[in-house]
């Protein structure tokens, strides 16, 4: 469930600069994120739950955060991501909203000191 959170906060932050710097989604990216923010609201609740309530839960999404992977860079290589969170997120502001992601995985139960999204940028940001 925190991986699975972490997914969709990481997406829904991406379609929002989608819609903040390309004219053509300013349309479409908004609904998007309705969407996704919808799901997170699901996932908060959960994730929130079952970790208050498990030390096994903790420990899996400890494993699981530490393992963390950008979308799409498992089975197709940071290379295509890298180019294009190089390219949205180049904003040192847009930058920072991301990395807050961070944050908020941390303060959850058993998470303290997680920062999955930070790892994961500094591996496309290599590429």
């Amino acid at each position: 469930m925190a991986t699975g959170g972490l997914d969709t906060a990481v997406l829904a932050a991406l379609y929002r600069r989608l819609g903040a710097t390309e004219p053509r989604l300013a349309g479409t990216a908004p609904e998007i994120v309705r969407l996704k923010e919808r799901h997170l609201v699901f996932f908060a609740e959960e994730v929130g739950a079952r970790l208050a309530g498990s030390a096994t839960a903790r420990r899996l999404a400890r494993s699981g955060t530490a393992r963390w992977r950008w979308p799409g860079t498992r089975c197709c290589g940071p290379g295509p991501a890298g180019v294009w969170v190089r390219r949205l997120f180049a904003d040192a502001a847009a930058r920072a909203g991301l990395l807050g992601l961070d944050e908020d995985l941390a303060a959850l139960p058993g998470l303290s000191g997680a920062r999955p999204v930070a790892a994961a940028l500094g591996r496309l940001d290599r590429v």
